[in-house]
């Protein structure tokens, strides 16, 4: 199965799921074939659940949408309750 490479910048709340040094600058990943969004977003131990926002190059995204080379993501949280 082919791989693509997709980059996540996460925001607000959802910056304590990642490491400190991956916070500021994005995550650049590799997966495999083409995931759901929130497929993509769960394999790095962020929960869908907290994810108030989505968007894919800057535009309102789902969590059914299906991933393509290259797309930035962009996940905005707000209450971690």
């Amino acid at each position: 199965m082919d791989e693509i490479t997709v980059k996540f910048r996460f925001h607000g709340n959802l910056k304590i799921f990642l490491p400190k040094n991956r916070c500021a600058k994005g995550l650049s990943c590799q997966v495999k074939g083409t995931p759901s969004l929130k497929d993509a977003i769960e394999s790095l131990n962020i929960p869908h659940t907290k994810i108030d926002v989505l968007r894919v190059n800057k535009k309102p995204a789902g969590f059914s949408y299906w991933l393509r080379e290259e797309e930035t993501i962009g996940g905005f949280g707000g209450q971690l309750t």
